[in-house]
C-alpha cells in the first residue's frame, strides 16, 4: 500500500512540474519579457523617415496616370501597380478641383477634377474620419507580412498608418471648405469604380 502511495506522490509531482504556467509579459525561458508590439509606435518611426519621402519621390503625376487607367486599368495595373497580386495600388502626387464632398458615411471623401478638367470627379480622397483600406502600408513597396509575427500585426500596422494620416495629414480640415478649391496632394491611389486617394499630403492651393 505504501508503495502505490509512494508512485502516486512521485506521479502528482512530476506532473506538476511539467504543468507550469507562466502569467502574461512574465519572462520566457532566455530570460527575456515579452514586449507588445507597438504598430503606432513603428509608423511614428518609419512615417517621416520612409513612407513620406517615398512617395513624394516615387510617385507619378496623376494627370499622366488616370487616362491610361482608364483607358486600359488591366494593362496599367500590370506595368505600375503596386501591392499584392489580390489588390494593386499606385504612388501619385498632383493637384485637382474639389468638385463635391461626400458625407453619406463616416469614411468621408471630396471628388477632385483633375487637369485638364471636365467639371467632373477623376478621383476620390479620404477624408475621414474613418480612412479605409491598406493602400499606405500595401503601396511603398517595404513593408512585407514577413517582417511581423502574425497576421493581427501586419494589420495592425495598416491601421496605424491609417490613424497617421488622420492625425497629422487630415487634423483640422474643414471639407465643405474646400469646395471649389485646387488640392495639391500625393498618396496611394486604389483603383476601381472610383479612384480612391488615401493622402500622405493634402493642402488647399491659395490664390
Amino acid at each position: 500500500m505504501r508503495h502505490v502511495l509512494a508512485i502516486a506522490l512521485v506521479s502528482a509531482l512530476w506532473a506538476c512540474r511539467i504543468a507550469t504556467v507562466r502569467p502574461l509579459g512574465s519572462s520566457d525561458e532566455a530570460g527575456s519579457a515579452t514586449v507588445p508590439f507597438d504598430a503606432s509606435g513603428y509608423v511614428e518611426s518609419i512615417w517621416s523617415s520612409r513612407v513620406v519621402p517615398t512617395i513624394e519621390h516615387e510617385a507619378t503625376e496623376c494627370a499622366e496616370l488616370l487616362p491610361s487607367l482608364k483607358a486600359d486599368p488591366d494593362g496599367t495595373v500590370r506595368r505600375l501597380g503596386r501591392g499584392s497580386r489580390a489588390s494593386k495600388y499606385f504612388l501619385v502626387k498632383g493637384e485637382g478641383t474639389v468638385v463635391s464632398v461626400d458625407r453619406r458615411s463616416r469614411a468621408g471623401l471630396v471628388g477632385v477634377d483633375v487637369a485638364p478638367g471636365d467639371g467632373r470627379a477623376d478621383l476620390w480622397v479620404q477624408i475621414g474620419p474613418v480612412v479605409q483600406g491598406m493602400a499606405l502600408r500595401d503601396a511603398v513597396g517595404f513593408i512585407t507580412f514577413d517582417q511581423f509575427v502574425n497576421q493581427i500585426e501586419y494589420a495592425d500596422v495598416g491601421n496605424a498608418l491609417n490613424q497617421r494620416v488622420l492625425d497629422s495629414v487630415l487634423a483640422g480640415l474643414d471639407a465643405e471648405s474646400t469646395k471649389g478649391a485646387v488640392l495639391s496632394f500625393a498618396g496611394a491611389l486604389t483603383p476601381g469604380e472610383r479612384m480612391v486617394l488615401t493622402p500622405i499630403r493634402l493642402a488647399k492651393k491659395e490664390g
